[in-house]
């Protein structure tokens, strides 16, 4: 595999179907050490801010307990600080869905009065009173709104929203920008499509510049790409974190 992974960033469109099999396995225990992110000033703001954004979670599922289909808390308060520290000028997330972490990363750039975000979704919606993705787990977007509707009208100065496939998306977004700071996966956690995105991505990732993922240990795909890199395996929180120290494509 590791091998092939040079042909699969020279030509992302062809990964072979046969990656769809690969089993799951939890590689959480094989990563590095966590990404060390400091405490900015505002931690207690920050935090209500993201408390807020679960309440409202829970108030338009009519639900007690905590929705699925998102980061955590903690893993939102860790993406936001990574952003404050970043400090970058594009930002590129695959998935949005109700726009839990979008509004997080969102958040931090108004923070930091600098950077855009570009989101590709590919939006599920709820039917009727349908609220979760059965095959995937997660919760849908009420039928009665669109994706991202958590991300405060303040905050969307620096957002673009682009709904499609990200097989198709990413690359004609990429393009246009050229390079990118950030890349954060967040769309669907099989092995093909995080390769397929972690080789378009990387591509385009300045020197030094970080891709993030959520849902790491749903296959082998984030262990095996970082590998072929030669990259350092970090933790920030429950995601996975790899910089680029090369600037070979």
């Amino acid at each position: 595999m590791k091998e092939e992974i040079p042909y699969f960033l020279k030509n992302p469109g062809r990964i072979p179907k046969w990656v769809l099999g690969e089993t799951k396995k939890l590689i959480r225990a094989n990563l590095s050490s966590e990404y060390d992110s400091y405490k900015v000033n505002n931690d207690t703001e920050i935090e209500d801010f993201i408390n807020d954004l679960d309440r409202s979670l829970k108030d338009k599922f009519q639900v007690t307990d905590g929705v699925t289909g998102k980061i955590g808390k903690k893993d939102a308060v860790n993406l936001y600080r990574f952003i404050r520290e970043e400090k970058p000028e594009k930002v590129v997330e695959t998935g949005v869905c109700n726009g839990y972490s979008t509004a997080v990363i969102l958040r931090a750039l108004d923070d930091n009065d600098s950077g855009e975000l570009y989101s590709i979704d590919l939006p599920d919606f709820g039917e009727d009173d349908d609220r979760i993705w059965d095959e995937k787990g997660g919760w849908v977007i009420p039928s009665s709104e669109e994706p991202g509707w958590l991300v405060n009208d303040s905050l969307r100065d620096r957002w673009e929203l682009i709904l499609g496939n990200s097989n198709e998306k990413l690359p004609q977004l990429l393009s246009n920008l050229s390079k990118i700071d950030v890349f954060i996966h967040d769309s669907e956690h099989s092995y093909q499509t995080m390769m397929l995105e972690y080789c378009v991505a990387w591509r385009y990732l300045k020197k030094d510049g970080k891709l993030v993922s959520d849902d790491i240990s749903s296959n082998k795909a984030f262990e095996q790409f970082s590998s072929a890199q030669d990259a350092d395996k970090k933790l920030l929180g429950n995601l996975g974190l790899i910089e680029k120290k090369e600037t070979r494509s």
